[in-house]
């Protein structure tokens, strides 16, 4: 089969509409990009910004369909002739071997390894937490995901209650658990975060130990470890409530930042915490520090 692919840029205003247009036009997929190379940072809660400039990618497996599409999106726009756009074919591909080439085992240190199914791990009695690609963010390849799993293949979690707030997959939590941690509450106000997050660790043989909640009311006030992986401004509104989430001594594990945020970040949280560490990876941070007496 050969595949029909349309690239379309609009402005912001028209993205959401030329969106739904091509999807009950019969577009198999649609997917957005910035076009402009404008990058949207910090997004407030529950917003889903779009870029002033964005290009829309639209796949077609019937050109009848596609043509389609294009009559509507000029009619609905009121338009002579389309935005800039541009058609290609694409040749049919074995797209179980395009994601097996794009997911592999990753070595996160220190025996801790995240491998999809069907993979085997090229170590010796290895510490493996099996993922899989999917709707909710974190499979291991982000550098702020890696720095956390990095922190956590070093530890000693043995019987250690550990919450991880904005849990995405539950990759943290879940390897945190796999390395002897007690027992895991996993927080993300996102429920298919949380229906991903309940069934990664059911497969991990890890869903008896973990808790998954939509809000930090249900947090412990004496946690070993607090793991926070999200961004820089719920990480400063948060400051207060994770110091109460932590016992005198607790560990606490911020990453989602940007190199140039950790020094505004820690004036936040050095009135509870000392002993702050950083360590980064392209760019990102992630910042650890252990809560006073």
């Amino acid at each position: 089969m050969t595949w029909l692919q349309l690239r379309i840029t609009v402005s912001r205003e028209q993205a959401d509409q030329s969106c739904d247009l091509l999807s009950d036009a019969g577009a198999v997929a649609v997917s957005l990009e910035d076009a402009a190379h404008n990058p949207l940072y910090e997004p407030g809660p529950g917003e889903t910004p779009l870029w002033p400039n964005t290009e829309i990618t639209g796949l077609f497996d019937d050109a009848a369909l596609l043509e389609t599409a294009l009559e509507l999106l000029c009619e609905q726009a009121g338009l002579a002739q389309l935005p800039p756009h541009q058609i290609e074919e694409l040749p049919e591909r074995d797209w179980e071997l395009e994601w097996r080439t794009r997911y592999v085992p990753i070595d996160c240190g220190n025996g801790l390894w995240v491998c999809p199914e069907g993979f085997t791990v090229p170590a010796t009695n290895p510490t493996v937490v099996r993922m899989q690609p999917g709707l909710a963010f974190g499979t291991g390849t982000h550098p702020t995901t890696a720095l956390c799993l990095s922190w956590i293949g070093k530890q000693n979690l043995h019987d250690l209650r550990v919450i991880d707030f904005g849990c995405g997959s539950g990759i943290l939590g879940i390897a945190a658990l796999k390395l002897g941690a007690r027992h895991v509450w996993a927080v993300d106000h996102d429920p298919q975060a949380l229906s991903a997050t309940a069934q990664n660790a059911r497969q991990n043989e890890v869903g008896e130990r973990l808790e998954t909640l939509a809000c930090v009311q249900g947090l412990p006030k004496d946690s070993d470890v607090l793991l926070a992986n999200v961004l820089l401004n719920p990480l400063l509104e948060m400051a207060q409530d994770f110091a109460g989430r932590l016992r005198a001594d607790g560990t606490l594990v911020l990453s989602g930042l940007l190199n140039e945020q950790v020094e505004l970040l820690w004036p936040a949280y050095r009135a509870w915490f000392e002993d702050k560490e950083v360590t980064t990876q392209d760019g990102w941070a992630c910042l650890s520090a252990r809560r006073s007496c």
